[in-house]
């Protein structure tokens, strides 16, 4: 799971206290925190935290972790979930987020997975290429994991 640092994130009852909070422009308040359970062979799910930056109040950005099913049987799961995930982040009062875990992405359909469920690719985003070539772990030089978002038009 992702860490959040305190010193750039604040809870809404922290966000009370007088001088404290989002009015500084600088601090994130955090949202909801939830999990989501997805089909799965290996009873996987995915968690995601709802962050409110400092100079948009009304703005809900989601941050999802996932670990999806792993292994050439588990196409369909990983399909399934991809397609669940992609609804978190198209859900209204959701102004978009970015899925980021071990994707577990084996087989040439997994490359489509992304695409297909109305995200953004930000590793082709920001090198114009989908080559397997990228930092992983101990599997090897092809991309396993992946980083999908919704709702920024740039990168940056």
């Amino acid at each position: 799971m992702t860490l959040l640092s305190s010193a750039r994130f604040t809870s809404s009852l922290d966000s009370q206290k007088e001088g404290y909070g989002i009015e500084g422009g600088e601090i994130f308040m955090l949202g909801c925190v939830s999990r989501v359970i997805l089909p799965s062979k290996y009873r996987r799910d995915a968690f995601y935290v709802d962050i409110i930056p400092p100079i948009l109040p009304g703005t809900v950005f989601r941050l999802i972790n996932v670990h999806l099913d792993s292994l050439g049987d588990t196409l369909h799961y990983r399909a399934k979930q991809m397609e669940i995930l992609g609804n978190v982040l198209h859900e209204p009062g959701c102004s978009g987020g970015i899925i980021a875990g071990d994707f577990n992405a084996i087989s040439p359909e997994d490359d489509g997975l992304v695409d297909k469920n109305g995200l953004v690719d930000v590793w082709v985003a920001l090198h114009g290429r989908a080559d397997l070539d990228g930092a992983t772990w101990g599997v090897g030089v092809e991309r396993w994991d992946r980083l999908g978002q919704a709702g920024w038009t740039r990168l940056q």
